[in-house]
């Protein structure tokens, strides 16, 4: 067991339930010798005393410590994180009253999106005066300059199938396999997230360290 390496591997945020945070929870860990992976894994790194949601960061080497102590001759490889970040999440007491309050924020954002994104395409069209430019195509494929409705029921239908597809879904199908802009967003938003607590822990004091 001298020297025996321990490849442990954690991302910059992970959500917890459980007061107790054990290693395993927070990462993956490697060991040619199964006993001390599972060992490793069952490690204690911290027990959260509040009441409420909260967030703790907690530094790789506050880890490396605690596994080090349990297992002095090791070599610990970390492929993972620095510095980290733990989100507690309280279990909800009425778990019905909680998926109601869910549902019901869907419906609000819903709504929000839907007449905020239909007040940004009026706008867009009246400083662009799509009329007009109807008007002129009209008027150029036609003959007329009114009664251009057919060219209008088509630009809206094709702004709602551009949307779909630039988003990539319908529905629970995607039109193919890569990311779409606003997962690509979620997750650039996230990581920026995950990197401002863990610089303004690092400014108060706050990260779990040795």
């Amino acid at each position: 067991m001298e020297n025996t390496p321990i490849y442990i591997k954690i991302n910059e945020k992970i959500a917890v339930t459980n007061p107790k945070i054990y290693i395993k929870d927070v990462a993956k860990v490697y060991c040619r010798d199964n006993t001390i992976a599972k060992k490793v894994q069952n490690i204690v790194i911290g027990t959260i005393m509040e009441d409420e949601n909260t967030k703790i960061v907690y530094s790789i080497m506050y880890v490396i410590d605690k596994i080090t102590r349990e297992f002095p001759n090791t070599h610990i490889v970390n492929m993972g994180e620095e510095d980290f970040v733990v989100e507690y999440l309280v279990k909800p007491k009425f778990r019905k009253c909680a998926k109601c309050m869910k549902i019901i924020k869907l419906i609000i954002l819903s709504l929000i999106v839907f007449f905020g994104a239909g007040f940004t395409i009026m706008t867009f069209n009246s400083d662009v005066d799509v009329a007009h430019v109807f008007d002129k195509v009209n008027k150029l494929v036609l003959g007329e300059r009114k009664g251009h409705k057919v060219i209008e029921i088509a630009y809206s239908v094709g702004i709602g199938i551009g949307i779909l597809l630039f988003f990539n879904h319908f529905s629970r199908r995607k039109a193919n396999k890569q990311p779409s802009p606003i997962h690509v967003e979620m997750r650039t938003y996230e990581k920026d997230v995950s990197t401002a607590i863990i610089q303004d822990a690092s400014r108060q004091g706050a990260i779990k360290d040795i």
